[in-house]
This record gives structure tokens, sequence and C-alpha cells, in this order.
């Protein structure tokens, strides 16, 4: 039995119909049919049971389908390691990243790395959240967490500072807090709603009830929301730093470490697997290039991009 007639009935098996299989493979429904039939004669068992609308696996179907995916497995390692060894790096590489980490460091990183890489093809995803990578397809994610699932690869790129900001006119009939407990007259903007304000400091960690006037995810519209008087609220070094640097923001308690936070650490994840595509890996070197000289600091780098920026 050729390998080609395992691989051929995962897929099938996969696509959860003959009709989906043979719009996935580019064979009439009675070509599908025709190579399921020949494997079960082959093997002398039924495989699959079928209606006129779905299928589902015997007891020795499922039993087979589990080898037919090891098999499959290989000649997609065999042939991934032959394009590699054959010096070609190309193909689509599937970047998630948070939107604002994108505009402020990500999008130079991405024209980067296509003028070094012409043959490879960058599709960037926008989330807040680590995907599903089987499902979503995503070979690398930077997630900004204190705590990467444990079922991924996680590489440590940079730390992130979360600083309690507020502009300068919002601040300028009130008197600058010097303790958590002042912060309670304030109004708050933040990416979720919260009660309580949690700071540690010499004394330990001290909690303050608070008000939360704009809730909101995306940080550039907490941005917005802060340099133009709104209130005072947290946000990362990296999004905050060019506010403060022109003084359209002024940071506050510098002093405290504001706790409950999305995360104070960057990270390039990847899925686990035995073998990284040679596209996939030639990214995440590039990221972690990126990072490089930093000092280990996530506002460091998007300093020294929007430096870039300025000076095209």
């Amino acid at each position: 039995m050729e390998a080609t007639s395992l691989v051929f009935f995962a897929n099938v098996v996969d696509a959860g119909s003959f009709a989906a299989a043979s719009r996935q493979m580019g064979l009439d429904r009675s070509s599908v049919s025709r190579r399921v039939n020949e494997l079960e004669q082959e093997l002398g068992s039924q495989l699959l049971r079928r209606t006129t609308r779905s299928m589902e696996l015997t007891e020795a179907g499922a039993f087979f389908y589990e080898r037919c995916c090891l098999v499959r497995a290989e000649v997609d390692y065999a042939q991934k390691a032959m394009w590699d060894l054959s010096g070609s790096v190309r193909g689509t590489v599937t970047l998630s990243c948070p939107p604002m980490l994108a505009r402020e460091v990500v999008a130079p990183l991405t024209v980067d790395f296509c003028s070094q890489y012409p043959m490879v093809d960058l599709k960037l995803i926008l989330k807040n959240h680590v995907p599903d990578f089987p499902g979503k397809k995503v070979d690398i994610s930077l997630q900004i967490t204190d705590s990467p699932a444990p079922s991924v690869v996680a590489r440590k790129l940079a730390s992130v500072h979360w600083l309690i900001c507020g502009s300068p006119a919002y601040l300028y009939d009130k008197a600058e807090p010097s303790s958590p407990s002042e912060l309670a007259r304030l109004d708050w903007v933040d990416q979720y709603i919260r009660d309580f304000l949690e700071l540690d400091g010499d004394a330990g960690v001290e909690r303050v009830k608070i008000r939360t006037r704009l809730e909101c995810i995306d940080l550039t519209l907490l941005r917005r929301a802060l340099t133009e008087g709104l209130g005072v609220g947290v946000l990362p070094d990296y999004v905050a730093q060019s506010a403060l640097k022109a003084g359209r923001l002024r940071r506050l308690m510098a002093d405290y470490t504001v706790q409950g936070t999305p995360g104070t650490t960057l990270y390039a994840i990847t899925p686990p697997t035995r073998y990284m595509p040679a596209k996939v890996k030639v990214l995440l070197d590039f990221i972690v290039r990126a990072f490089d000289g930093s000092g280990g600091s996530l506002a460091a780098v998007a300093e020294r991009y929007a430096e870039r920026e300025t000076a095209i």
C-alpha cells in the first residue's frame, strides 16, 4: 500500500464528507468514493459508514485513521525538510499580535523583514489574546502576559512597565497625588472597569477605590482620552513614552508598581512542534534580533522605531 493512499484517507476523514473532500482535493465525488472502496477491499475491512450527507469511522477505520495521520505527518516533515535543504525560504507566515503593538513596533519590523526575505509572504492578525494555534493557523503570536500557556513554547523578548499618567491640563487645578489614597478623587480611564486599584510600594500593596469614567480595550483611544484631559489611567510604557516625552502626559506615582495589569513581559509564542519550517524560523529569529540591544525593554524598541520614522 502506497503512502499516498494513507495520506488520502486521512484527508478524506478530516474533510468530514465525500463532498467536502472532493472540493478540497479537486476530484469528483465518485473518484473519492471509489478510492475509499478500493482501500476497504485491500484491507478487508469497512473503514467508513456512509449516509447521504455524512460519514463516520468504524472501529477499524478509527484505528487505520490514526496510523494514516502519522504517515501524513512524516511525509509532510520530509517534504518541508527537503525544501529547507534546498536553501529556498518561501511561503506564507502568519503572525498574531495586539493592535497597538503592531502600530508602535511590529509595522516597521515587518517592512524590514519583507525586504530581507522577498519570497516569504507575511500575514498579520491583530488580536489581544493568544489564539488557538491549530484552529487559527497562526505560526507566531506576540503576546504581553505574565503566564504563557504551558502547552506552547514562549520566548521572552522584552519587559513592559505600566505607568499611571494624566495630562497637565487635567492635573492643572488638582493637587498631584502623593499617595495611592489620593487617586480616589480623580477620574479614571482604563481598558476595563476597575472598582479598586492596587499599587505596590515600600509599605506593601495598597488598595484604593476608584471611579472608571471610560472603559475601552483599545490603547490608542485611551492614550487620546488621557492626553485630552478626560482623567488619569494606566498605559504600558511603550505606548505612553511619546506623549510623556512631548509633555502631553505626566507620570504619577512613579514609586509604585501597578498590580493587575494584562502582563509585564512580551513573549514570542509558537505551538509545540518537532519541526519548525524555515519560513517560520527566519521570522522568529528576525523578531528576536530586533529586540537585541534594547536592554530588555519594549519601550526602547518602540522608541528606536519612532526615531527612524521621524528621520524619514
